[in-house]
């Protein structure tokens, strides 16, 4: 199942980003939702993980667990 998550660093506000995310993903079941404020357990485990090395930008990330071949053209 594909992860639509917001990485929140802390440098900006992300009330309004995660409020809408919450909104957009109750009663999804296509894909899960979540979030990662730095500081947290394995935060830099995961912004090292998906090549976010950009200290201050918040991002919304979409994690698919289909092979990234089917991505390249």
């Amino acid at each position: 199942m594909p992860i639509l998550g917001l990485i929140n660093k802390g440098e900006k506000s992300v009330e309004k980003p995660l409020a809408f995310l919450t909104a957009f993903c109750k009663g999804q079941t296509l894909f899960a939702c979540g979030y990662a404020n730095k500081g947290a357990d394995d935060y830099e485990s995961l912004a090292n993980w998906i090549g976010d090395l950009d200290p201050i930008t918040n991002r919304l990330v979409v994690i698919s667990p289909e092979p990234l071949e089917k991505y390249v053209y």
